[in-house]
């Protein structure tokens, strides 16, 4: 695409995908924008024993609910040798809720059969959740989690008398290099125009950067991936020019393009 073409760059301050092309560059770049990707967030997985033993009696549970890439990956890690355990007894028979496509396609991976990645955010998820389960369930649900998770999804189940047993499983810790990337992609020829933010961590994590100038929010065009994020940015009264339908690539192209 030639340079007249390019229709601007966009920051993207996310979470590094660990094994392929970052699905929301692919389609940004397709049309024809220049981007940027900066990972703001950085994982440690706890509390390996306490899943792996909830997880080693999915029968206890009436499904799982996954909120996150990460806390696929925790499932995954806790218990690896039950890939290979009887039908019955393994996690994956689990009825598994999701929030987004992305999360859905690691759930899928890691050989569970997720529902609801249409939902776009945690409060039509716990909708969504409240619809399809049996009235007269007593099981809880399992919510492996981040220590940073917001409480809209538990709120709503837990205000509908749905039980939810709740692990960490992974923590949400600022990435190292968060102040040299961004200072490196506003000092280029071609400085982002617009910053799209993909979590409430993302905001917090950059909240000191916003301050200090080196991420000049007020000349920017800022976008938020769903309703926590953007009151997360809205909480700290930075600008908010759009907040994507739901949290997936073709979504935030389309916020893009109403510029």
């Amino acid at each position: 695409m030639a340079d007249a073409e390019i229709r601007g760059t966009v920051l993207l301050l996310k979470a590094p995908k660990d094994t392929g092309e970052d699905p929301f560059v692919v389609m940004l770049k397709q049309a024809g924008y220049r981007v940027v990707l900066v990972p703001v967030l950085s994982f440690n997985f706890v509390n390996q024993e306490i899943l792996a033993s909830a997880l080693s009696n999915a029968d206890k549970y009436s499904g799982i609910i996954f909120t996150s890439v990460r806390a696929v990956q925790a499932v995954d890690k806790a218990l690896p040798k039950l890939r290979n355990a009887d039908a019955h007894t393994s996690p994956h028979h689990l009825r598994c809720f999701v929030v987004g496509h992305t999360t859905a396609s690691a759930a899928k991976e890691a050989h569970f059969q997720p529902q609801g990645a249409d939902t776009g955010n945690a409060e039509k998820l716990a909708d969504f959740i409240l619809d399809a389960m049996d009235k007269g369930e007593k099981r809880p649900l399992l919510y492996p989690c981040a220590q940073l998770r917001r409480d809209t999804l538990l709120d709503r189940l837990q205000s509908s008398d749905c039980n939810i047993e709740e692990v960490i499983a992974y923590e949400t810790v600022p990435s190292e290099a968060i102040q040299k990337d961004v200072t490196c992609a506003f000092s280029s020829e071609d400085p982002p125009d617009s910053v799209v933010y993909f979590s409430p961590s993302g905001v917090q994590f950059t909240e000191s950067l916003v301050e200090e100038g080196v991420l000049p929010l007020k000349s920017l065009m800022v976008y938020a991936l769903g309703p926590a994020t953007e009151q997360a940015l809205v909480s700290r009264h930075f600008p908010v020019a759009g907040v994507a339908a739901k949290p997936d690539p073709d979504s935030l192209l389309q916020l893009l393009l109403k510029k």
